[in-house]
């Protein structure tokens, strides 16, 4: 495992957690008291599990590709069953619309920390520490 990033799954894993709880309550919330950062619904739903996918893609960094596979599913299924259970919720309304914006924003949160920051943060701190190595 990488030693840069070893320091960073404990704390991923934790802020995935309280994340992933954080969006469950706002998702159960009654309409009224529903908190909207001003954006369209549809990035608000994109962005929250754009989070949670980058949060826990970096929590099972350098896990076998399966892990990566069950967080997907793991946040596809929170996010449909989020939309679900907003049926009991006073003043909600399940939409198939929030349930695929909570899925592609999974995908794009998992994918991008997967492909392509990790990789430029790891890339960036060994070059780094080879510079000070040669001065």
């Amino acid at each position: 495992m990488d030693p840069l990033i070893a320091p960073l799954r404990p704390v991923a894993a934790v802020a995935f957690g309280l994340c992933a709880l954080a969006v469950i309550v706002m998702s159960l919330l009654p309409g009224n008291e529903v908190p909207s950062l001003g954006f369209w619904d549809k990035a608000e739903h994109f962005v929250a599990y754009a989070g949670l996918g980058g949060l826990g893609a970096l929590a099972c960094w350098q896990r076998h590709r399966a892990s990566v596979v069950r967080l997907l599913l793991l946040l596809w299924l929170l996010g449909a069953g989020a939309e679900l259970a907003q049926a009991a919720s006073p003043g909600r309304n399940p939409e198939l619309g929030d349930a695929i914006a909570n899925a592609l924003g999974a995908c794009v949160g998992v994918f991008l920390l997967r492909s392509a920051l990790l990789p430029l943060y790891v890339g960036g701190l060994h070059r780094l520490r080879s510079v000070r190595r040669r001065s």
